[in-house]
């Protein structure tokens, strides 16, 4: 039988699972829309760069008047590729707008916390004593009601740490 300890262990690994899911998905759709709009961007500047360089060899080739269309022309291609830049860039904005989300942590006295601060104070609190293993993952379990955190780094090294 599962005692209240563990419930609350489960439930808070659960909910913490859920969010970091959901986190890593809305990262990963924004990361996916970036990289689209820069290799736009990077085509856009490419094509921009080849018309300008076409467009200088012609100008030095040719009379005054040539040179005066070449600069035009390379104009045009520059005010094209900015075009084509900040339509990519509203792209990728008007896509996919991250939802920002808190988990905040408040105990009777008033003070609070969001997780992401819980999470780093842990990471902060493991580096102090392990300073040689890297943190690859990290499992936090909060109990509001003893003023504790409890972690596990890598799947194995175990730690806590006062809340507040």
């Amino acid at each position: 039988m599962a005692t209240k300890s563990e419930d609350v262990k489960k439930a808070a690994s659960e909910i913490l699972q859920a969010g970091k899911t959901e986190g890593e998905k809305v990262v990963a759709e924004v990361k996916k829309t970036a990289e689209k709009a820069t290799a736009e961007v990077k085509k856009a500047t490419t094509t921009a760069k080849k018309k300008a360089t076409a467009a200088k060899k012609t100008a030095t080739k040719k009379a005054t008047a040539a040179k005066k269309t070449a600069t035009a022309t390379a104009k045009k291609a520059t005010a094209t590729a900015k075009k084509a830049a900040t339509t990519a860039k509203k792209a990728a904005t008007s896509k996919k707008t991250a939802v920002i989300s808190n988990v905040y942590l408040q105990d009777n006295y008033g003070n609070s916390k969001t997780f992401a601060d819980v999470e780093a104070q842990a990471k902060t609190h493991f580096k102090e004593t392990h300073k040689r293993v890297s943190v690859k993952s990290i499992n936090i379990y909060v109990k509001a009601a003893e003023n504790k955190v409890y972690y596990v780094v890598n799947d194995e090294i175990q730690g806590e740490m006062n809340l507040f």
